[in-house]
Parts: structure tokens; C-alpha cells; sequence
């Protein structure tokens, strides 16, 4: 069925304000992380996953300088605008709308095989170092080198030898000089760094270096007091304007830290 185009001039000037109104909207929300979008944030940081509408805190050693002149930390917000000179006792009100991200620790379905922030593990340069020696020396052994059919299984067999001695070693520096209740080793608390090519190995904990838990952030929409001042107080308004702001955002802060909520709850996080 051949689907005809309609006639622009026929389309009422509201309906294509509509459109216009919806892509722009959605796409300002996308950059923003309001509405739907970026309620939770995985794997960065909020300024790097957002384009705008955010602030970040100014370093105290910068704080004198002009923060509307720098292109890189976007620390305040705000507009120039002129009222009549006979008005300067009017009173005006600004509302206002915010959100805080807060870091928190990824789920178990985060980071499990698979997870949006399953965390990937490098071995040490020890490690690596053991291994870079080792496998070259197989490879001068077999006929065929890297690419002989028996290469999978040799290097699977020397990869098992050494990580099976490097448990061996930490086993023993850690009995040593003392009398400890043997204990079963739980294949669960075993570290799998996957080789590639070759089946999983259970690689000791000595020879993985740290890394630190995955980033995820969760977005707080606050619920914040208007300003209230006159072109007369403004200096003073704003001050009253900004120690009631902090207490507000103190407050939520606080009830967050104190909520149970299994998906976003700051009790859970400790």
C-alpha cells in the first residue's frame, strides 16, 4: 500500500508547532537527563554522560574569578534582565527545579556475566610477566608454534601450572608460622579471568590487580523552595534564598541516606 505525503500547507500551524515542540523537548531531556532519560547513569560520571543543564562545584582557589567565562566547569546558571526603574520594590519569585546524582554500588544483576557493568579483571604485570615467558617457550616446542593443533590445550596446561603455583605460594605465605584450620577452597570466591581462546581459568587473586567498583549514579529530583526578592534586597534575598536552599537540599540528602528503597534507597548503601 503506497503511502502518500500530505500536503504541508494543509497541516495547521499548531500541529507542526507540536512536533517541533516534542523533538525539541525530547532531545533537550536526552542532554539534561530529565524526565525518563538518565534516571540512573552507568558506567561514567553524570558530566561526562550529560551535555547540559549542570552544574559542578567551583575549586575554592578559583571562586574569585568570573565562572560565566569558563568554558570548561560549568558551575552557575542564570540570566541578565531589566525592570523599570520605579520598580525596584516589586517583588518577584523564581521557581526552581534540580536533581543531585548520587553514587552508589552496582546491584549483583549489574555485575554479574552479562550485566550492564560487568567489570572486566587484568592481570598483574608479575603475572603477565610469568606468562609472557612461559607460553613463547611452548610455542618454540610444538612443530607448528602458536597455530599447532595442540597449542589450545599445552597453553591451557601451562597457564593451570602457574596460577596453580601462585595460589600454591599465597597459600603458604599466609599458613606460615602460624597453626590455621585447613580450609575448602570455595570455587565462588575464585576471581575467572577468561583467556581468550581458551577455557576459563580460575586465576589467584595475587595475580589480578584491584579495580574499583563500576560507577553508577542515581538521580535525586529535589524538591526545592522559590526565591522571593526585590530589585531593592536582592543582595540579601539572596542570601536567605540560599541558606534555605541549602537546608532543603541538607534535608533530602539526610531522608535519602535514611530510605530502605531496594532500587535507589541510600540505606542499602550503607
Amino acid at each position: 500500500m503506497p503511502v502518500l505525503s500530505e500536503d504541508p500547507r494543509s497541516i495547521h500551524p499548531a500541529f507542526k508547532e507540536a512536533v517541533v515542540d516534542s523533538l525539541l523537548n525530547g532531545l533537550s531531556a536526552r542532554l539534561s537527563g530529565r524526565g525518563e532519560f538518565y534516571t540512573v547513569i552507568y558506567g561514567t560520571k553524570p558530566v561526562k554522560a550529560l551535555l547540559s543543564e549542570f552544574i559542578v562545584p567551583m575549586p575554592a582557589e578559583e571562586r574569585e574569578g568570573d565562572e560565566e567565562a569558563d568554558p570548561v566547569r560549568i558551575s552557575a546558571h542564570g540570566m541578565d534582565f531589566q525592570i523599570r526603574s520605579t520598580a525596584e520594590n516589586a517583588r518577584l519569585t523564581v521557581s526552581l527545579t534540580g536533581a543531585l546524582y548520587l553514587r552508589i554500588l552496582p546491584t549483583e544483576d549489574d555485575v554479574k556475566p552479562g550485566g550492564r557493568l560487568a567489570p572486566t579483571f587484568t592481570l598483574t604485570r608479575e603475572a603477565r610477566a610469568m606468562l609472557g615467558d612461559a607460553l613463547p617457550q611452548l610455542a618454540q616446542t610444538l612443530p607448528g608454534g602458536k597455530s599447532d593443533p595442540e597449542w589450545e590445550a599445552k597453553s591451557h596446561e601451562v597457564r593451570s601450572r602457574i596460577y596453580a603455583s601462585a595460589r600454591s605460594e599465597s597459600e603458604h605465605h599466609m599458613t606460615d608460622g602460624a597453626e590455621t584450620e585447613e580450609e575448602e577452597e570455595d570455587e565462588e570466591d575464585i576471581v575467572h579471568a577468561g583467556d581468550v581462546g581458551h577455557e576459563s581459568l580460575a586465576v589467584p587473586d595475587d595475580m589480578i590487580n584491584d579495580i574499583p567498583p563500576p560507577a553508577k549514579w542515581v538521580r535525586l529530583t529535589l524538591d526545592l523552595p522559590g526565591i522571593t526578592f526585590t530589585p531593592a534586597t536582592a543582595e540579601s534575598d539572596a542570601q536567605i534564598a540560599t541558606v534555605a536552599l541549602n537546608q532543603a537540599i541538607k534535608r533530602q540528602l539526610a531522608d535519602w541516606a535514611a530510605s530502605t528503597d531496594p532500587e535507589s534507597g541510600g540505606m542499602i548503601w550503607g
